[in-house]
């Protein structure tokens, strides 16, 4: 599913995801697996979300000085660097899930005064 650029948040007709049918059936590496890929993905989006938040006057309606977008550009180039270091690492699970609340966390403010 993944290699192939596949959704895992697609539902089937009967309204069930890829993990809901792993765990019906009992693949718990697939299962493990795909938790993992969800939480990696959520990281991303975070990422992404910023970028696109910098790059697009009208999401910061042109409230980001040069000094705070400068700050955001550093802490997504650095996020991203980590994220390729670690994206075939699956058993740092939780240590992905911690990145992403300190994303979170980080884009928070830059987010509030945009607004």
């Amino acid at each position: 599913i993944i290699t192939a650029g596949g959704d895992i948040e697609q539902k089937t007709v009967h309204g069930e995801k890829p993990i809901d049918i792993a765990r019906r059936y009992h693949h718990n590496d697939l299962v493990d697996y795909l938790e993992w890929i969800a939480i990696r993905n959520t990281f991303t989006r975070i990422i992404n979300g910023a970028k696109d938040f910098i790059a697009d006057p009208t999401k910061n309606m042109n409230k980001l000085n040069k000094d705070e977008k400068k700050k955001m550009e550093k802490y997504i180039n650095d996020a991203l660097k980590w994220s390729d270091e670690n994206q075939n690492n699956s058993n740092e699970r939780e240590l992905f899930a911690n990145k992403s609340k300190e994303a979170e966390e980080f884009f928070a403010p830059f987010y509030a005064n945009a607004q």
